[in-house]
């Protein structure tokens, strides 16, 4: 008859000294295997099972001879290929929904505005941890210590005349083969409504947050404006090509400055016109729809001449039907107006 430290393990019948009175298999390969002998037929496990496998699991991982033979074994390379392939044997094949219809699109838009209560935006905005000034600090403090770590990374990546090229490369490829549908879509999520209310949202936010606000603006001071330019190589765009080209055809003293080289300090911030006359307090902007309209224009020239500068601006609708001698007689008398 066995000893008190002694017993038979009921999977394998072998005999085994216990290491705790309440043991009952001779090793975890028998006691998983009767775990998964006694959920055989099983839908789901009930709540004691659940409870008593957590257990179970939790003070295996408290042993810490267990956990660094585990974690060897996790992290070798034979027991992830075996593990990968076993995925593709029992992995089915991807699902893939059927197109979606306007039908489908109202249902899931009347789902969203149903889920989306003002109670749940709310709770959502203040647990969101990217707002969360703790967590910044933390992604703050870690992408800085890989930045001394590595001094050479940003530079290297940045003066990269193939990695600069690939990413010009890739952009226009992009524009060419989807050009109207990225347009229709910026148009969609630029309207004067959605800016408006995408605004009054970001008021409201800063207004209830003042230390957020703070960072904010200390972000967006000159410097971080002039390093952030620096890295986006900020250059003029189809239409700002067009004025550059008819100031320097007719020898206009009217200089391009919408790449970040000119800033002006107004109490919403840095602002930076495209164009400014050489020696001079008149500024020239210009822009098209749906990124610009007759509102954001009035309220730029109104926040330009606070701070002491006459703007005239240019909202060009259809940039292939502009006329150069138009906007050269309006440019001619803005100059000479006193």
């Amino acid at each position: 008859m066995p000893s008190i430290t002694e017993a038979v393990c009921p999977i394998c019948n072998s005999k085994f000294v216990k290491k705790k009175t309440e043991q009952k298999y001779c090793s975890h390969k028998c006691a998983y295997l009767s775990l998964s002998l006694s959920l055989k037929g099983k839908n789901k496990w009930t709540e004691e099972q659940k409870r008593k496998h957590g257990n179970y699991i939790k003070a295996l991982w408290q042993n810490p001879e267990y956990r660094e033979k585990m974690m060897k074994k996790l992290s070798s390379p034979d027991y992830r290929r075996r593990l990968s392939e076993i995925h593709k044997k029992i992995s089915k094949p991807w699902f893939k929904p059927p197109p979606s219809t306007e039908e489908l699109k109202a249902k899931r838009k009347e789902g969203q505005i149903r889920y989306w209560t003002e109670e749940r935006r709310k709770n959502w905005g203040e647990n969101n941890p990217s707002k969360r000034l703790d967590v910044r600090e933390k992604l703050s403090k870690s992408i800085k210590a890989f930045h001394e770590k590595n001094p050479e990374f940003a530079k290297k990546v940045a003066a990269s005349p193939t990695w600069r090229q690939k990413v010009s490369e890739n952009s226009k490829k992009l524009w060419k083969e989807r050009r109207e549908e990225l347009l229709q879509a910026i148009r969609k999520s630029n309207t004067p409504e959605v800016v408006k209310k995408r605004a009054e949202a970001r008021k409201k936010y800063f207004a209830d947050h003042p230390q957020a606000y703070a960072e904010y603006r200390n972000l967006i001071s000159k410097v971080g404006i002039e390093t952030l330019r620096k890295r986006l190589f900020l250059k003029p765009n189809r239409l700002e090509k067009w004025f550059i080209d008819v100031f320097k055809k007719y020898a206009l003293q009217i200089d391009y400055v919408g790449d970040g080289s000119f800033l002006i300090k107004t109490e919403r911030g840095y602002r930076n016109p495209d164009f400014k006359m050489t020696n001079s307090n008149k500024l020239i902007e210009v822009g098209s729809p749906p990124w610009h309209d007759e509102e954001d224009f009035r309220e730029r020239v109104k926040l330009f001449a606070e701070m002491g500068f006459e703007c005239k601006t240019f909202l060009v609708k259809d940039p292939k039907h502009i006329h150069e001698d138009e906007v050269l007689r309006e440019v001619t008398t803005f100059i000479d107006h006193a």
